[in-house]
């Protein structure tokens, strides 16, 4: 059947074989991105740009067949220096969108095979193991490009990463780009990895902060973003283990994210009203004394203390949690898809019944 290797590779080894040959292909291409032309810019990134969804029809096409350590070589040797080598000003045209499609190709990707390993019942452990591996490096492979797409969050000292800052600012000002990276973030706060959750919350923090001055990006961070890191340190209160959530129960994105859009935006203010116990004026005077301190280990610690105030500790190990609606996937390959995140939480503070239900982080109320 095979006639590669004289016709006597098994079927195994012709797997491997095409395993080779695909990485190897993952590497050319990655190689092409940074070899430059006199002026200053990669052939490949040039015929981007005159021939749209190339990479969409070629390399990039059927993903959803890899396993996750192909799609992690993918990312890895091919997608991180196209990126990271392309120059800024392309990023309007047809490169820009193909990096954003495969961002919106990846996170359903992930997501499926995260929700299937959370409710698997093989018995065979060693396999389940091993997929849960492969998921965790390309998880962190791609939480490791978007931190890199970004920069360090507020406070944090500007790593000498080759990355260059007007491409970052190039990334931020692709809003459908910037919808869909973020989107996968959100999702990560609550996959079952702990390096994978603090790679999210780091990018989580820089995003909150960069894009302040984007009303269109307020619903998607102060309320969608919000609110699961919110529903993530309320498990971890449950989890009975505080050293294994550690990353979850920490309150640096919670707290980033309320100083940078509290005051501007509304979601982040009616969220911790629909908190069981929570008061108009508990959460006034928390805001009061945010104001008051200017360190951030303060302000963590004053957060701490209102959820203890609210005896949510407590609470969440005699009352379930709800689970929190994930965005549509379709979102991710709409031009206007913060736009409508914004439509559906502007039900938010108007007293409305969907509006507290979209506030709500238990199945029930008390």
């Amino acid at each position: 059947m095979w006639c590669i290797g004289g016709g006597n590779l098994s079927p195994l080894g012709a797997r491997r074989w095409c395993s080779a040959i695909r990485e190897m292909v993952y590497k050319t291409v990655g190689f092409c991105a940074v070899t430059l032309t006199e002026q200053n810019t990669s052939h490949l990134h040039i015929m981007l740009t005159q021939h749209p969804n190339l990479l969409t029809n070629t390399l990039f096409s059927n993903i959803e067949y890899l396993h996750p350590g192909q799609m992690r070589s993918m990312v890895h040797f091919a997608f991180s220096p196209l990126l990271r080598h392309c120059p800024p000003e392309l990023l309007s045209t047809a490169v820009g969108t193909e990096v954003a499609d495969l961002f919106a190709r990846v996170y359903p990707y992930a997501k499926s095979r995260w929700q299937h390993i959370a409710q698997s019942g093989t018995t065979d452990k060693d396999q389940e193991i091993e997929q849960e591996r492969a998921l965790r490096d390309l998880t962190r492979t791609i939480l490791t490009v978007a931190s890199n797409m970004f920069g360090p969050p507020p406070n944090e000292a500007e790593q000498l990463d080759g990355w260059d800052p007007k491409l970052r600012a190039a990334i931020l000002g692709q809003e459908r780009l910037t919808f869909t990276v973020i989107v996968f973030v959100i999702a990560a706060l609550e996959w079952n990895d702990s390096n994978s959750k603090a790679l999210a919350h780091r990018i989580g923090r820089t995003m909150s902060v960069a894009l302040a001055g984007r009303p269109t990006f307020h619903a998607l961070i102060g309320g969608e973003m919000f609110k699961v890191a919110l529903h993530a340190a309320l498990s971890a209160f449950g989890s009975g283990s505080m050293v294994k959530e550690k990353e979850s129960a920490d309150p640096s994105l919670i707290r980033e994210v309320y100083i940078a859009l509290g005051s501007i935006c509304p979601y982040p203010r009616q969220l911790f009203l629909g908190l069981p116990g929570s008061t108009p004026q508990l959460v006034a005077q928390l805001e009061a004394h945010l104001m008051q301190e200017t360190s951030a280990k303060a302000q963590k610690t004053l957060i701490k203390d209102f959820f203890a105030e609210l005896e949510l500790d407590t609470l969440v190990r005699r009352k379930k949690l709800s689970s929190v609606p994930e965005l549509p996937e379709q979102l991710l390959m709409d031009s206007n898809a913060a736009m409508q995140v914004t439509e559906s939480w502007g039900k938010v503070g108007n007293s409305s019944a969907d509006g507290a239900a979209m506030c709500a982080l238990f199945a029930e109320d008390l």
